[in-house]
């Protein structure tokens, strides 16, 4: 089943796929079903259906946040994956931040034909996260990328509501900057594993089961998705000119040499904040701190 979100990357998801499944059909591609979302969150429950209906790889066809909700329906009511379900991704989406820990030289017709023949799969971990949404009810949601809290997380309600037509790399990079002249640290206590490793004004804080974020920022460079810990990035009250002079060093993974910038990894992260902190989830905005977490190893058999 490919989950196809028609909206991704400013309506050239919908333009695209049209195309592929066109021209899988001619090639004698046909042992497959696609199901369009209408709505947020409609791809949970396109998710859902399929894998109660026996569909045995689900494949998002999209951007992270596709990906984070089909991730969602194998989730739904607390129960994880089934061994006999894998979830897959097409990344069409802007900032296709997920898609870069599996970047290879295939054609979009060579992965789609390696998914549905289940080439190359891993047991990949997923992350639990225990929140407020915005109207401060508590919350879970599972990701599978990255999530954080602070200025990431101010930049992409900021993206969110006021669109991505100038692609991934630019769209969060001009986000980022008409972020950093209104951002303020907040006060934060980090808890890994049960030990307190972190007691004070925070400019941002990663959660990072994957590498990057942000349309391209290494945000978390030793992390792999199928290690069984979660990389945990605090980068510590900055000033202004200091964050612009730290920005371009997030791309190359060069920013972990900053002193403010700490790296620590574990399995149970909780975040209690002095302030309502807006929090992003492989790129959706679900709500705001405090915030528990928990790394769940190997829970999806993931198909690429």
């Amino acid at each position: 089943m490919f989950v196809v979100n028609p909206v991704s990357a400013g309506g050239r998801t919908g333009k695209r796929w049209q195309t592929i499944e066109e021209r899988m059909i001619r090639n004698g591609i046909d042992n497959f079903s696609v199901e369009y979302t209408e709505g947020p969150f409609h791809a949970f429950d396109i998710s859902r259906r399929a894998i109660t209906s026996g569909y045995q790889i689900i494949t998002a066809v999209g951007g992270d946040g596709t990906i984070n909700e089909v991730l969602n329906g194998f989730c739904a009511g607390g129960g994880l994956f089934s061994s006999e379900n894998a979830l897959s991704f097409i990344s069409t989406g802007t900032g296709g931040d997920f898609n870069r820990m599996f970047l290879t030289a295939e054609e979009t017709d060579q992965r789609i034909t390696s998914i549905l023949h289940a080439k190359r799969e891993k047991a990949c971990d997923i992350v639990k996260a225990k929140y407020l949404s915005w109207k401060g009810d508590p919350s879970i949601r599972y990701y599978i990328n990255v999530a954080d809290l602070g200025l990431g997380g101010e930049t992409c309600v900021r993206i969110n509501r006021g669109g991505k037509f100038l692609g991934g790399f630019l769209s969060f990079l001009t986000a980022v900057l008409v972020t950093l002249a209104k951002h303020h640290s907040f006060e934060a206590t980090v808890n890994i594993d049960q030990e307190e490793i972190f007691s004070g004004k925070l400019t941002e804080l990663a959660l990072a089961n994957g590498r990057f974020f942000g349309g391209g920022m290494m945000i978390a460079p030793d992390a792999e998705i199928d290690d069984g810990r979660l990389d945990i990035i605090l980068i510590e009250d900055m000033k202004k000119l200091e964050l612009l002079r730290c920005l371009p060093q997030v791309y190359s993974g060069k920013h972990r040499k900053h002193p403010k910038v700490k790296m620590y990894k574990g399995q149970k992260i909780e975040i209690a904040c002095d302030q309502k902190v807006w929090l992003e989830m492989d790129g959706e905005t679900p709500g705001t701190s405090d915030l528990s977490i928990e790394l769940i190893p190997g829970a999806v058999r993931f198909v690429f």
